[in-house]
């Protein structure tokens, strides 16, 4: 009889789980010592995931420190919305892209960023620019600030990926721990 079940390998302390068809564990011990690493490694999963959100929530909250300063000490009128390009504007493509990685894992599925440099040859232009030629520190600091949390966004979209593909893994041994 053939059962869906989950086998799992530790590496780099990270678990990937895929699910093969046709293999059956020997024993219920060995089902119950995979899940016990298995919820332990969902539990570091959980932490870092944690840990990547108040990073995030602290990274931003600098970042807007920064912007205030900016609007501080140029103005309100010279740092604000109405530097923005607004729908009349020419179109122009985002410096920074969320692209996906290769992966054969569809739940664990990775993304990374996809930075790139203003073409001036193209027209495009830094977007701190909008603001002025000379911008203060203060403004640049923020955009620096800002890039970094979006390095925390996709380092904590990944990590949520490694933990849907633990909890999935978790179901499938329940499963196959309760059929024997």
């Amino acid at each position: 009889k053939l059962e869906q079940v989950s086998t799992c390998q530790l590496s780099h302390d990270k678990i990937w789980c895929s699910i093969i068809i046709g293999i059956k564990m020997s024993n219920k011990n060995e089902v119950c010592e995979l899940l016990d690493k298995l919820t332990l490694e969902m539990l570091h999963l959980l932490e870092e995931e944690v840990q990547c959100k108040i990073n995030i929530e602290k990274i931003t909250k600098e970042a807007n420190v920064e912007l205030a300063r900016a609007r501080y000490v140029k103005g309100q009128q010279t740092v604000s919305v109405l530097q923005l390009p607004t729908e009349k504007s020419t179109e122009f493509e985002a410096l920074t892209k969320v692209v996906p990685q290769d992966s054969l894992d569809v739940l664990s599925s990775k993304y990374d960023l996809d930075i790139r440099q203003a073409d001036k040859d193209k027209g495009e232009v830094d977007p701190l620019k909008w603001f002025g030629v000379l911008v203060p520190q203060s403004l640049q600091k923020a955009q620096k600030l800002f890039k970094k949390s979006l390095e925390y966004v996709i380092e904590c979209r990944n990590v949520h990926g490694q933990l849907q593909s633990a909890l999935e893994g978790i179901r499938v041994l329940n499963m196959t721990k309760d059929s024997f």
